[in-house]
This record gives structure tokens, sequence and C-alpha cells, in this order.
């Protein structure tokens, strides 16, 4: 496809189609649109220029604000975010060691571990469900299906 990017940093970005590419390109015309604007970002993430395209789709979004291509190509190669949360990490060093120690022994069973300790031993989870919520635990207990 003969298509050719124009950029300068005291220009707008505007893309230029070389005269036998409009055939090509069917509905597409060299006036920028949400459609051509799209493909002209496409082309860039293809060069793998991502924070290029994610600035001209910034500017393009500008104009098109309600366009849903432009919108969900903006969320899929917007930056990720990190969010804080209020779960806390645990160590599970015991338990797994436990598990690894006890698996052949207890295979086929549901167990509920806590620090090493066993909480509880069924056939169902559903058993082991509530004999940790009988035991009223201030921890939460790593229940695993030994296997």
């Amino acid at each position: 496809m003969a298509v050719k990017f124009a950029e300068s940093s005291q220009q707008s970005f505007r893309p230029r189609i070389e005269p036998s590419t409009h055939a090509f390109l069917g509905h597409l015309t060299s006036e920028p649109g949400p459609a051509f604007e799209l493909m002209c970002v496409k082309h860039l993430l293809g060069q793998g220029r991502v924070a290029r395209a994610r600035e001209i789709l910034q500017r393009i979004l500008l104009q098109y604000p309600t366009d849903e291509k432009l919108l969900n190509l903006y969320r899929v190669i917007s930056p990720g975010k990190v969010v804080r949360s209020n779960v806390r990490y645990s160590d599970r060093t015991l338990e797994m060691d436990w598990i690894k120690a006890n698996r052949s022994v207890y295979k086929g069973k549901w167990v509920a571990l806590l620090g090493g300790k066993v909480i509880g031993i069924g056939d169902d989870l559903k058993t082991v469900l509530r004999m940790v919520q009988e035991k009223q635990l201030r921890d939460i207990p790593l229940i695993h299906h030994l296997d």
C-alpha cells in the first residue's frame, strides 16, 4: 500500500495518500476522519511506535470522543494502571511444605491449612469449608484439593 506518513513537530499529523491508492482504499479519502485516522494509528502500532500512536489517538479522540473503535483502541494501548489494594501477602511456605510431605497420605481429600497446622480434612469442599467456619479463625486458611 502506498501510504506515506508525514510527521512534523510543527505541523499536526496529516497522512498523505498517493493518488493510485484511492481506489485500493475504497471509501477512504485523503480527508482525515475516524476510519482513516484509525488506519494511521494502526500503521504506527504495526511499526512498534506505541507512544506515538497513543499521542495521535489522544488528539483524534478530542475530535471524535464517542467513536467506539477509537475508544477501544485507546483502552488497549493505554499504559497499565497500578492500583493499591488492602490485600495482605501471606507467606504460604509452611502450608506448601505440609502439602508436599502429606500429599500421598491424603490423596483425593480436601484440606484446610493455616501455618502448617491442619484446620480440617474432608472428602468434599463443603465439609472442609464448614470446619473452617466452625473454628472462627482470624486469618484465612489455605484450602487445597490433594490430587
